[in-house]
């Protein structure tokens, strides 16, 4: 999701119900967009893309939590508010974030439950490494965090190397087309999930 680009009050209420229709199996990918026109037609200015993407994300959370939640930050800010339902996630649901720049990692650390690359857009040892000292920098534990791969390999000895440096979910890229090219791809991905184990 492309956070600035949504209402946090309605986006917090859409996210929960889900949860609980789901029965605490939603997991949210964000970003903060990168199509300056676009993000403008919603009211935000590519350069605080990322501020209002923490602050919804902070509001989110209070709304998930608190019986009367309020935000005051300099993007959102709201009053006493009463949002249900609320998600059966403890705590709301993880929130990864799918960025790979340099800045990506503080923020992971800061105010998200893990990360979720773009699978060939950044090493992924690499990438660990500077979120692991970012978790550092920020008191917090890298293990807590969970680790998603989108656009995962139909390769097994690509997904095992990612799940060897501690991915826990990889997402396989499935095209626009129509069922009879999908489904075979669906079947060669549930052979390679049953390898992996």
């Amino acid at each position: 999701m492309c956070v600035p680009e949504h209402d946090p009050i309605v986006k917090a209420k859409q996210i929960a119900s889900l949860d609980m229709a789901s029965g605490g199996r939603v997991v949210i990918g964000i970003g903060g967009g990168w199509n300056a026109e676009e993000l403008e037609h919603h009211g935000v200015a590519f350069k605080d893309r990322w501020k209002v993407t923490r602050e919804c994300v902070l509001a989110w959370r209070e709304l998930w939590n608190e019986e009367e939640a309020e935000f005051h930050g300099d993007f959102i800010d709201f009053e006493r508010s009463w949002s249900y339902p609320k998600p059966v996630t403890p705590g709301g649901p993880p929130v990864l974030m799918g960025a790979e720049s340099k800045w990506a990692y503080d923020r992971i650390a800061e105010y998200c439950d893990g990360w979720l690359p773009r699978n060939g857009r950044v090493d992924l040892r690499e990438g660990l490494e500077s979120l692991r000292a970012a978790c550092d920098r920020a008191e917090r534990d890298f293990n807590e965090l969970q680790l998603s791969l989108f656009g995962a390999q139909n390769d097994e000895a690509n997904c095992s190397a990612a799940i060897e440096l501690g991915f826990q979910r990889l997402i396989f890229m499935l095209p626009p087309a129509p069922a009879d090219e999908v489904l075979p791809l669906l079947d060669t991905y549930a052979a390679l999930a049953e390898k992996l184990g």
